[in-house]
């Protein structure tokens, strides 16, 4: 059936795009998103959301990326600027867009401005629980506001403020139960805090989760869940060193004692064995 006007197009295009992110192909759906832009004669903030959403993957193919030259190359700066620009685009035209709020925080925080990104997180917190008053239907809302409080207690970990840590954490996996990396960080935590047995509930919780195939397993999920089970099963309890009083001091399997060991890890060392882990992941 022939197409009747340009607004069809755009929505044809539209549609285009949403089926090429979803297969991984975001530079293609760009391109999609972006036709449908023009088609529809003029920019929408849902358009520039996933124009936004596109970038911001290519973005983060880089921005992990173990090649340094990759990582830092003018490509990756490209896909910031141009990520930027289309979630604050969508913002201009509606500044309670609680998604493209959030996104931009996560962005910030990926690019390693955690003040920024905290601002802006907090913000889309504000805006989800406004969604929530109003009566929008849970499912709604809930995924994202659940997102946004693991992204927060992401951040908050530059702050060493442990205790909002573990809060925003419990929020988030009571709104998502699905939220394995949040049961992940806060088993880490919990540990930490010499309470092995909450640790080791949240250990099972994502082993259901991942045995029930209510998730799909990614190298870094696998990673950090490897890590807490190694911290959970070796060190002995009567000597741990709690974070809450000690902390930048953490305890290895032997129990010996050593500074800056990152058993609450996002950087570099995580990052770099979660590649090492993605071939057998494929296979």
């Amino acid at each position: 059936m022939a197409l009747s006007s340009r607004e069809d197009l755009g929505k044809a295009h539209e549609r285009q795009g949403d089926h090429h992110f979803s297969m991984g192909y975001y530079a293609l759906a760009y391109k999609a998103y972006q036709a449908a832009s023009v088609l529809k004669l003029g920019k929408s903030a849902a358009i520039e959301l996933k124009c936004g959403r596109a970038q911001h993957k290519l973005f983060q193919g880089c921005k992990y990326e173990t090649n340094e030259k990759l990582k830092n190359s003018y490509a990756a700066s490209e896909y910031f600027a141009n990520t930027l620009e289309h979630y604050n685009s969508a913002l201009s035209q509606s500044p309670d867009f609680a998604c493209a709020r959030l996104n931009l925080g996560i962005l910030w925080k990926e690019n390693d401005e955690i003040d920024q990104a905290i601002f802006q997180v907090r913000l889309a917190i504000k805006l989800y629980l406004k969604v929530a008053k109003d009566g929008v239907s849970e499912d709604q809302y809930q995924p994202r506001l659940a997102e946004a409080y693991y992204t927060l207690a992401t951040l908050l970990q530059e702050k060493g403020a442990i205790k909002e840590i573990v809060a925003y954490l419990d929020k988030a996996v009571k709104l998502n139960p699905l939220l394995a990396k949040a049961f992940c960080m806060r088993a880490k935590f919990k540990a930490n805090a010499l309470d092995i047995v909450a640790a080791k509930a949240d250990i099972n919780q994502v082993d259901e989760l991942l045995k029930t195939s209510c998730i799909k397993p990614n190298a870094f999920l696998l990673v950090e869940l490897q890590e807490i089970k190694s911290l959970v099963e070796k060190m002995p309890v009567s000597q741990a060193i709690s974070i809450y009083s000690v902390p930048s001091l953490t305890v290895f399997s032997s129990g010996a004692l050593m500074q800056q060991v990152p058993v609450v890890m996002e950087g570099k060392q995580s990052s770099q064995a979660a590649a090492s882990m993605i071939p057998a992941l494929k296979k």
